[in-house]
Protein backbone atom coordinates (compact mmCIF):
# COMPACT_ATOMS: atom_id res chain seq x y z
CA UNK A 1 0.00 0.00 0.00
CA UNK A 2 1.41 2.81 -0.80
CA UNK A 3 -0.02 5.84 0.96
CA UNK A 4 1.53 9.00 -1.16
CA UNK A 5 4.19 9.16 -3.57
CA UNK A 6 6.18 11.43 -5.84
CA UNK A 7 4.85 12.07 -9.51
CA UNK A 8 8.14 12.36 -10.45
CA UNK A 9 11.44 11.00 -10.54
CA UNK A 10 14.50 13.37 -8.47
CA UNK A 11 11.75 14.78 -5.74
CA UNK A 12 14.23 16.59 -3.14
CA UNK A 13 13.24 15.94 0.20
CA UNK A 14 14.08 18.86 2.48
CA UNK A 15 15.16 19.71 6.32
CA UNK A 16 11.89 22.42 6.35
CA UNK A 17 9.46 24.00 4.15
CA UNK A 18 10.86 25.45 1.19
CA UNK A 19 13.75 25.34 -1.33
CA UNK A 20 16.11 27.20 0.96
CA UNK A 21 16.16 24.41 3.23
CA UNK A 22 19.10 21.49 2.79
CA UNK A 23 18.02 18.47 0.87
CA UNK A 24 18.06 15.64 2.99
CA UNK A 25 17.81 13.14 -0.42
CA UNK A 26 15.97 12.26 -3.38
CA UNK A 27 12.84 10.95 -3.74
CA UNK A 28 11.81 8.14 -6.29
CA UNK A 29 8.63 7.63 -8.27
CA UNK A 30 6.66 5.05 -6.17
CA UNK A 31 8.46 5.68 -2.72
CA UNK A 32 5.88 4.97 -0.21
CA UNK A 33 5.56 8.30 2.38
CA UNK A 34 2.98 9.26 4.86
CA UNK A 35 1.67 12.79 5.05
CA UNK A 36 1.01 14.04 9.08
CA UNK A 37 0.89 18.05 8.26
CA UNK A 38 1.48 20.75 5.93
CA UNK A 39 2.65 24.04 6.01
CA UNK A 40 1.87 26.65 2.51
CA UNK A 41 2.04 24.56 0.05
CA UNK A 42 4.49 21.96 1.71
CA UNK A 43 3.87 18.56 2.66
CA UNK A 44 5.63 17.04 5.93
CA UNK A 45 6.20 13.75 4.93
CA UNK A 46 8.13 9.74 6.61
CA UNK A 47 9.30 7.63 4.31
CA UNK A 48 7.44 4.40 4.50
CA UNK A 49 10.48 2.10 3.78
CA UNK A 50 14.03 2.98 1.95
CA UNK A 51 14.29 5.11 -1.16
CA UNK A 52 15.28 3.36 -4.48
CA UNK A 53 17.27 6.18 -4.56
CA UNK A 54 19.14 5.37 -0.63
CA UNK A 55 17.30 7.02 1.43
CA UNK A 56 16.37 5.49 4.79
CA UNK A 57 12.81 4.30 5.98
CA UNK A 58 11.73 6.77 8.58
CA UNK A 59 12.99 9.46 7.54
CA UNK A 60 10.99 12.68 8.12
CA UNK A 61 11.34 15.90 5.79
CA UNK A 62 9.34 18.31 3.47
CA UNK A 63 8.04 17.46 -0.16
CA UNK A 64 5.86 20.46 -2.15
CA UNK A 65 2.67 19.29 -3.07
CA UNK A 66 2.81 19.66 -6.55
CA UNK A 67 4.98 16.87 -6.73
CA UNK A 68 3.21 14.31 -4.46
CA UNK A 69 -0.14 12.46 -5.23
CA UNK A 70 -2.55 10.53 -3.08
CA UNK A 71 -2.41 7.10 -3.21
CA UNK A 72 -6.35 6.13 -4.78
CA UNK A 73 -6.70 3.62 -1.20
CA UNK A 74 -5.73 6.06 1.04
CA UNK A 75 -7.53 9.49 1.94
CA UNK A 76 -4.88 12.68 2.17
CA UNK A 77 -6.14 14.01 5.58
CA UNK A 78 -3.12 16.55 6.79
CA UNK A 79 -3.33 19.34 9.48
CA UNK A 80 -2.07 22.69 8.23
CA UNK A 81 0.10 25.11 9.89
CA UNK A 82 0.46 28.95 10.09
CA UNK A 83 2.85 29.48 6.88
Amino acid sequence: MRPNEPLTDGVHLRSGPGTRYASLGLLRHYDAMSVDRASGDWYHVTLSADSASGTRALTTGWVHKRYLTPSTCMRLDVRHEAS
